[in-house]
C-alpha cells in the first residue's frame, strides 16, 4: 500500500497508511488570526490524515511547529503503516442529517433565485443535434 514516511528535522515521526483503499493528506499549515481576544493568535502546524472506508484516521505532529522547522515527507511502499494517534467512524445516521439539512439549505437558496419558465419560453429542444465547439 501506499505509505507517507513523515520527518521532522530529520527524525522519523512515523509511517502514515490507510490500506489499499482510501485518501490520505499530509498538509503544513500556518495561521494568524487578527481577533480580539484570541488566545493563540499564531498557529504553525502539520497535519497527517486519511480516511478509508468510513473510518477518518489521524497521525500527531509531536508539537507545534516553529520557524525553521523541516518537514519531509516521502512516499513509500509499504506493509505495516504505524497506527494512528486517533480513529473516528462516521455515524452513518449523522451524515445523513447534515447532507439533508445542507440539500435543503441550498434548494432554498437556489429555488428562490431561479425563476420559472413558461412553456413558450423555454428553449427549444432539437433531436439527434449536438451542439459542437468550433
Amino acid at each position: 500500500m501506499i505509505g507517507f514516511d513523515v520527518f521532522l528535522n530529520g527524525e522519523r515521526l512515523y509511517t502514515a497508511g490507510v490500506g489499499d483503499a482510501g485518501v490520505m493528506s499530509a498538509c503544513v499549515t500556518w495561521v494568524l488570526r487578527t481577533a480580539a481576544g484570541v488566545r493563540s493568535p499564531s498557529d504553525l502546524r502539520l497535519d497527517v490524515g486519511g480516511m478509508s472506508r468510513d473510518e477518518h484516521h489521524h497521525w500527531p505532529a509531536p508539537r507545534k511547529l516553529i520557524v525553521g522547522d523541516e518537514i519531509a515527507v516521502r512516499i513509500v511502499d509499504t506493509t505495516q503503516p504505524d497506527a494512528p494517534s486517533s480513529t473516528q467512524r462516521d455515524d452513518a445516521a449523522l451524515v445523513e442529517r447534515e447532507e439533508r439539512r445542507y440539500y435543503k439549505r441550498l434548494k432554498a437558496k437556489y429555488d428562490a433565485k431561479v425563476p420559472a419558465q413558461s412553456p413558450s419560453r423555454r428553449p427549444k429542444r432539437t433531436q439527434g443535434r449536438r451542439r459542437t465547439r468550433s
